[in-house]
């Protein structure tokens, strides 16, 4: 698992201790700022504090700032000390994980779903494999390696991120353009998490 995935999991459920959740859930300014939140571990580490400014900015300009000082004030001390920073920083890192082998037993075990199979549950899960390594091969012809299962979507926004990530450290984008739009590219996890909550 990531430590992008931990951290990002970690700052939801500060959320949800912080009774942020409703808000979230009644605001789209307060979803956007939030779900921005979560991108600013892919800035460049020299413009992460910028970031951070940045939303604190849009919070006050928005009328928000009251609901989202918590968040902001459990970003800065958890996460934006000296020490910590550089590993919450994932620029630049190829798939933002740490695991660099994952088990083919488990690939298998999740492809199948079952404990005792059928045939059938047996072949659909080879077909999902299949469809794992056609992945792979993706990866493989835009120079990369693969080392874990990537849908499509994944790797598009991977690439996504990539160009904004570019952009921004030639300053040809600003960091709240940035943020708004590396946002957009991790709603599907960011979504996914909420309904955990």
């Amino acid at each position: 698992m990531s430590h992008y995935t931990v951290t990002f999991r970690l700052s939801l459920v500060k959320q949800k201790k912080l009774h942020l959740l409703q808000y979230i859930q009644q605001s789209e300014v307060i979803d956007s700022i939030v779900r921005s939140c979560c991108a600013l571990a892919l800035l460049p580490l020299a413009k992460m504090w910028d970031g951070l400014r940045v939303l604190v900015r849009r919070a006050v300009e928005e009328g928000v700032w009251d609901i989202l000082s918590p968040l902001f004030v459990y970003i800065r001390n958890t996460w934006y000390s000296a020490s910590r920073l550089p590993m919450f920083c994932v620029f630049g890192a190829i798939d933002r994980t740490n695991n660099a082998c994952e088990s083919s037993n488990a690939t298998l075990r999740a492809a199948v779903r079952h404990k005792h199979p059928n045939i059938w549950c047996f072949l659909n899960a080879l077909i999902d494999l299949e469809d794992i390594t056609e992945d792979d091969i993706c990866v493989l012809n835009c120079g990369r390696a693969p080392n874990r299962a990537r849908g499509r979507t994944v790797l598009m926004n991977d690439e996504t991120i990539r160009g904004l990530q570019e952009d921004v450290q030639r300053e040809t984008i600003t960091i709240d353009f940035f943020l708004r739009q590396a946002s957009r590219r991790i709603e599907g996890v960011y979504n996914i998490a909420l309904d955990l909550l």
